[in-house]
């Protein structure tokens, strides 16, 4: 928990940029949401295969307080160092991709890529997700934004 905690205090980083809400609500429908809490937003950008990124994702789901507390609007945002981009693509693509996420970030599962063709559509969402990433820079993962509730326009 406390490095749960650690991660969210040294990833803002909201100083010194244009405020991220307008940026962030143009792609908040991409959003795999977690929780249906009040009192935050929470925008994280992860890369799947990011082993810090998993840590958050673990503590995060396996944790219903703050599931209760906040809702997570989680982006898949893909790091340089590593070859994500078709398990990133099978994600956002899939019919459930919460459950696909926490198979595979959680429990390990292997993808079976057989089969499997992206779509337009799926690639102008990781388009519009890496244009917002790269204009608040979010260069670690994850990357997170926490904002007060009441400051986001309900939807």
């Amino acid at each position: 928990m406390k490095i749960l905690f650690l991660i969210i205090a040294l990833s803002i980083t909201l100083l010194g940029m244009e405020k991220p809400q307008p940026l962030l609500d143009s792609i908040s429908q991409h959003a795999i949401r977690i929780g249906d809490g009040k009192v935050n937003n929470v925008y994280v950008f992860i890369d799947p295969l990011c082993r810090y990124s998993k840590k958050y994702i673990k503590e995060l789901i396996l944790d219903d307080e703050l599931l209760k507390e906040n809702s997570y609007y989680i982006f898949l945002y893909r790091l340089p160092k590593f070859a994500s981009d078709r398990i990133i693509q099978y994600i956002y693509q899939s019919e459930d991709p919460l459950t696909l996420l926490e198979d595979m970030m959680i429990y390990e599962e292997e993808i079976d890529f057989d089969g499997f063709s992206v779509s337009k559509k799926t690639m102008k969402i990781i388009d519009d997700v890496a244009v917002v990433g790269k204009k608040i820079e979010a260069n670690i993962r994850p990357y997170i934004i926490t904002l007060p509730a009441s400051a986001v326009p309900s939807e």
